[in-house]
């Protein structure tokens, strides 16, 4: 599945001009509508997919309660089963969007519109939530 991921990436980096795929592919965030967002693959963890995630930005003790139901909310509501769902990154603290990528189906256009999908849903969350500590 290595050779898939390192295909997708390369791909998507040509789709959307990003200089250089070995970048991407080790991980290293890009620009996605001002969202931090990177790839990740391990060949033993995830196997036959991929993760996309989006940065939405620092949380802390003063993070309104509404932003986490919030998040719970949409976690169940709208990504229940499909591995697809918001989270606390435990490195940094930031809150993050995660969705899986199946790398056997999956096409640079696909990444593309889930990379918008992922900063649509952290804009979202800024827009909503405009004074919580989630915005960078």
């Amino acid at each position: 599945m290595r050779e898939q991921f390192e295909k997708l990436a390369k791909d998507f980096c040509a789709l959307v001009k990003l200089p250089d795929p070995a970048q991407v592919i080790a991980g290293q965030a890009f620009d996605a509508n001002g969202i931090d967002c990177s790839l990740n693959y391990d060949d033993v963890l995830t196997g036959a997919h991929c993760f996309l995630f989006a940065d939405c930005g620092p949380t802390s003790p003063t993070t309104p309660p509404a932003l986490y139901h919030e998040l719970l909310v949409r976690n169940f509501s709208n990504f229940s089963g499909s591995g697809v769902g918001f989270g606390i990154s435990p490195k940094n603290g930031h809150l993050f969007y995660a969705e899986p990528i199946e790398l056997a189906s999956a096409t640079a256009d696909q990444l593309l519109n889930t990379c918008l999908f992922a900063a649509q849903q952290a804009q979202e969350l800024h827009q909503k939530f405009p004074a919580a500590a989630v915005k960078k």
